[in-house]
């Protein structure tokens, strides 16, 4: 099972969270969660410090949010990434796209 919540932490800044499987299923909820942010927001940070795993659709997704915040002069940072989630990251060379980091600023 996979839950994706959005929350938007101050006007500029969108905290996006997965629990459990980040894969093709969850394609729609995580369009949602930044398709539906307020136009102010600078910063979209992806939590994944408790997401179980992460399939290519994934990364995919990661990408196309990538290309929506940049559309608005926004960044993109993925947060806490662990286990199979970092080393898939890792092994797709995602820090040339994004900011990876342990902690929201």
């Amino acid at each position: 099972m996979s839950i994706i919540q959005a929350e938007q932490v101050s006007n500029e800044v969108r905290v996006i969270r997965i629990v459990g499987r980040f894969d093709v299923a969850t394609r729609s909820e995580f369009c949602q969660a930044y398709e539906t942010e307020p136009g102010t927001t600078r910063e979209f940070n992806v939590d994944l410090g408790k997401a179980s795993h992460i399939d290519s659709a994934a990364l995919g997704m990661l990408m196309l949010l990538r290309e929506y915040a940049t559309e608005r002069d926004a960044q993109v940072c993925l947060l806490r990434p662990r286990t199979e989630a970092g080393e898939v990251l890792e092994l797709a060379r995602f820090e040339r796209y994004f900011e990876i980091r342990d902690v929201l600023r």
